[in-house]
């Protein structure tokens, strides 16, 4: 577990697929700002597409979180970024 710290730009994605795989798929990303912007949380990005798989959506999530975090983090002041993903594997 990464400790929580009041200065970090925390980014929280996840991405998936109705039907994996195959349907309807999305992504998306939420960032907590550091406490000092004394800012509410945001939607920062989010797509969707066709045809393709859980494990590709929450990829391409943490890349373009990644992105985010290199073009904004200074900016925003923060020290740190996490980049917190969490995987459910089931089967059907």
């Amino acid at each position: 577990m990464i400790a929580d710290d009041p200065n970090a730009l925390r980014l929280y994605v996840d991405g998936n697929s109705y039907g994996n795989a195959g349907g309807a798929v999305a992504y998306a990303c939420v960032a907590r700002f550091p406490e000092a912007l004394n800012r509410p949380d945001e939607l920062v990005f989010d797509a969707s597409f066709h045809e393709t798989t859980n494990q590709r959506m929450g990829l391409s999530a943490c890349i373009r979180a990644f992105g985010y975090a290199a073009e904004h983090a200074g900016e925003l002041g923060a020290q740190r970024v996490i980049i917190r993903l969490i995987f459910d594997i089931y089967s059907d």
